[in-house]
């Protein structure tokens, strides 16, 4: 009940979007649960600065896929909910209304401009006019080897022991990660856990209060969570992390 109006599933899909051209369950069940993901920052904006533009197509390949144009002003209402001092960045992850993709910085756009492409618009019909900030192209991302890049790898005579050697050094880092809180921090960085908490600060300041992490037995929980969700990836999705290696953003 709200407002002495019963409230049912169907009347709060209805609110979050349109989704009647979607055919297919499992992709409807997707586009539903994409309004409920996780988001750092909402920044109200006029909905008159967003515009449509075409995506960049060659030959039955589009190159623009999921990502969107800014205009600079756009740009530093998007920096300015960043902690102060943080690196600058010009590509955001963001999400708007039924839109989702990255955006980046065309110096070539003069005052508040959000350009979104149709490959970002996953369905219409909601009334938010919010910028949702999902993340920040501040930082490398790491590189991980899956399946697929593994048996590439392995076609072109790559020795079977390279990626015993690379699941070893994943396996010892997890163990260290749980040895102190400073290594805890460190681990949880690495894996992205525990960001938009502050999480690795929080454990840095417990070590410098000369906490131990045998004394709390939430953040042993924490980690122990995470380092099973790790292992876990590690065994059935062989997903092995490269050290000094990066992925774009």
């Amino acid at each position: 009940m709200h407002n002495g109006t019963r409230i049912n599933a169907d009347m709060l899909i209805f609110k979050l979007g349109d989704f009647s051209h979607i055919r297919v369950a499992a992709r409807s069940a997707a586009r539903i649960g994409q309004t409920f993901t996780d988001t750092s920052k909402a920044i109200p904006v006029d909905p008159d600065i967003v515009e449509e533009i075409e995506d960049v197509e060659r030959n039955g390949y589009a190159f623009s896929d999921g990502v969107g144009t800014c205009s600079l002003e756009v740009m530093q209402m998007l920096q300015a909910t960043r902690k102060p001092f943080s690196i600058p960045a010009t590509v955001f992850q963001i999400r708007y209304a039924g839109a989702k993709g990255i955006i980046s910085l065309d110096n070539r756009l003069s005052s508040s401009v959000l350009r979104l492409r149709p490959s970002m618009i996953k369905f219409r019909g909601t009334g938010e006019s919010n910028i949702e900030i999902c993340g920040v192209g501040s930082r490398k991302l790491p590189l991980v080897l899956n399946r697929s890049l593994i048996k590439i790898l392995e076609d072109l005579k790559v020795p079977h022991q390279a990626f015993n050697d690379l699941q070893d050094l994943a396996i010892n880092k997890l163990r260290s990660g749980v040895s102190s809180l400073l290594n805890a921090a460190a681990l949880l960085e690495e894996l992205g856990i525990g960001k938009s908490t502050d999480t690795p600060w929080l454990l840095r300041k417990m070590q410098h209060l000369g906490l131990e992490l045998s004394e709390d037995a939430f953040f042993r929980d924490l980690l122990d969570a995470a380092v099973l969700t790790k292992l876990q990836d590690l065994k059935y999705k062989t997903r092995l992390p490269v050290d000094q290696g990066a992925t774009l953003y």
